[in-house]
C-alpha cells in the first residue's frame, strides 16, 4: 500500500517531560501561538504566550514573511 502524500499525512505526538516556563524556550517544540488550548492546559502555559492561538500554517506563512522582509532589508546577508 503506497505511502499517503506528506499534505495528508497527521504529525506523531511528541512526548516531552516539559512544560510551564520551559517549553516555550526548547526550539524543536516551541510552536508559539500555534498551541491550542488543549495543549496550552495541559502543558501550563497559560500566560506564558499571548491570549490568541493561530493555526501553525498562519505561523509558518508569518514565520516566512519575517524571514522574506529580513532579506529585503539587507539582513539576510549575515544571518541567512
Amino acid at each position: 500500500m503506497p505511502d499517503k502524500p506528506k499534505a495528508e499525512r497527521k504529525p506523531k505526538p511528541v512526548r516531552t517531560a516539559l512544560s510551564g516556563y520551559h517549553l516555550p524556550y526548547d526550539p524543536l517544540l516551541n510552536k508559539g501561538t500555534a498551541f491550542s488550548e488543549a495543549e496550552r492546559d495541559a502543558f501550563d502555559l497559560h500566560g506564558l504566550l499571548p491570549p490568541v492561538s493561530s493555526l501553525r500554517e498562519v505561523a509558518i506563512t508569518v514565520a516566512i514573511a519575517v524571514a522574506a522582509q529580513a532579506c529585503r532589508d539587507g539582513l539576510c546577508r549575515r544571518h541567512w
